[in-house]
């Protein structure tokens, strides 16, 4: 499904867990957890997670199989997204850049990515009740004024995807094995978890590129 999210294209679909190794991958990020809940070179000193970034080839931990199946859905995916979208001729690639794994308190500062065109998020593992989703912020330059504006009169919008728009920020509504695509230059953190950390929020963040081929 597309909507417009603060004017832009978002994409959310949810996957079929039993479509791929669901349960290795779990497994697996859960073993590299339990060795350090903090691993991360990129933000060490400005979020607290377990974050796989740039160090694959770490041996002090495993690679989750991607390519089994989830590589290949993945793509289906992403081609259902870009057949959505209105533009002259192009491709695309991918990459699963890292994964994200959260426990009790964990949470990810707000940033953006960019060198890439889109982001997909898969949620791999998230419990409605005490895992907090992802929080884009509003990019337009109004946005940090909405709540002093007339905050007295000011029509109130309803808790509606429509209405991202009048919203300083927006958790969009998630639950597991949803998978969103949204544009890189979109702004997002991660609020701390309320789980514990025998009940992990888990997800894969994928990297994506389109190029124009309209000339060849």
């Amino acid at each position: 499904m597309k909507a417009q999210f603060f004017g832009m294209p978002i994409w959310r679909e949810n996957l079929d867990s039993k479509s791929y190794n669901k349960k290795e991958i779990i497994d697996t990020i859960t073993r590299n957890y339990r060795k350090n809940r903090s691993r991360d070179n990129l933000w060490s000193t400005t979020s607290n997670v377990h974050h796989m970034y740039g160090d694959w080839d770490n041996t002090d931990y495993e690679s989750p199989d991607w390519d089994n199946s989830l590589v290949g859905l993945y793509r289906g995916v992403l081609q259902r997204f870009f057949d959505s979208i209105s533009a002259q001729k192009f491709n695309f690639d991918f990459e699963v850049a890292n994964y994200t794994c959260y426990g009790n308190s964990q949470y990810i500062q707000e940033h953006l990515h960019p060198k890439t065109d889109f982001v997909g998020i898969h949620y791999i593992r998230f419990d409605t009740e005490s895992h907090t989703p992802t929080r884009f912020v509003n990019p337009m330059s109004y946005a940090k004024y909405l709540e002093d504006i007339r905050s007295e009169t000011r029509l109130k919008y309803d808790n509606d995807i429509s209405n991202t728009w009048m919203f300083p920020n927006w958790e969009l509504e998630t639950i597991e094995d949803d998978m969103i695509i949204h544009p890189a230059l979109l702004a997002h953190d991660v609020r701390p978890q309320t789980c514990n950390d025998d009940n992990l929020r888990i997800s894969s963040v994928i990297n994506i590129n389109a190029y124009n081929t309209s000339g060849e």
